[in-house]
């Protein structure tokens, strides 16, 4: 093996402490801009996130509209039919109120599509 002279291995030596220098630099510039980033993204995730949780409430969330059971049904047809026609007194005439419309009574008007 050739002897190396003490002035070259320290150019050397320079040299490539330079060349990691850079490299480390680079790394330090590339690492803060991934943390930039990384901040970044985590609030685009939490809009995001408020977003889904919004759009749950409002396709999944409760609904004012309550169906009623078939006991309930029964029990208001029932009372519907002593309801039918009842009149009240108004200032200037006479209002006939008409019984509820219900599921049932809608679903008899609907045709029937042959299967």
């Amino acid at each position: 093996m050739a002897q190396v002279s003490p002035e070259t291995m320290i150019e050397l030596l320079q040299a490539v402490n330079k060349t990691q220098s850079a490299q480390i630099d680079e790394q330090t510039k590339t690492i803060k801009d991934l943390r930039e980033l990384v901040v970044q993204l985590r609030g685009i995730i939490a809009n995001l996130e408020e977003t889904v949780r919004e759009f749950q409430r409002k396709l999944f969330g409760s609904s004012s509209e309550v169906l009623p059971s078939e006991e309930e049904e029964t029990e208001e047809d029932a009372d519907s039919e002593n309801l039918e026609k009842k009149e009240a007194t108004v200032t200037s005439h006479r209002r006939k109120y008409q019984r509820r419309t219900f599921r049932k009574e809608l679903y008899k008007n609907i045709p029937e599509a042959g299967l």
